[in-house]
């Protein structure tokens, strides 16, 4: 049987109380960390609702960031065709920005992400509007 090996100095724990200047000490010498906050584990955040919204708004600031540039790359293919396409960007929204959020949607609850990704949905779907010259229609079926 192979045996574990834990490497404690990436050992790190989330706690729901507060440690004893004791246990404080003990992690302190054994160099391991402690957080009632949360941490991010394989790009998933754990830990209180707050930590969470805080991250997935980390992450959403980016997306946004990417879709900005994609509409600047647009302008950019109205003046030159060569420097862009409307398929070839809409390609790149699909393939790469689509992606970015994924793994959140898997492992965040959804009452977090629902708030959290409505700004990159809306953002998204007027990016996609502006590439192709579509005016996209909402309608709501109550």
């Amino acid at each position: 049987m192979e045996h574990v090996h834990i490497c404690v100095s990436q050992l790190s724990f989330l706690l729901t109380v507060d440690l004893s200047a004791e246990q404080q000490e003990v992690c302190r010498r054994l160099k391991v960390g402690s957080t009632q906050e949360g941490f991010v584990v394989l790009g998933t955040p754990v830990g209180s609702d707050e930590f969470i919204a805080s991250h997935l708004a980390k992450e959403v600031q980016q997306v946004l960031m990417v879709l900005s540039r994609i509409k600047s790359v647009d302008a950019l293919g109205k003046l030159n065709s060569k420097w862009a396409t409307p398929q070839g960007l809409y390609v790149m929204l699909r393939d790469f920005v689509n992606q970015l959020l994924r793994h959140l949607l898997r492992t965040v609850d959804p009452r977090l992400t629902k708030e959290a990704f409505q700004e990159v949905d809306e953002e998204t779907l007027a990016v996609v509007e502006e590439i192709l010259g579509l005016e996209l229609v909402s309608e709501s079926f109550d």
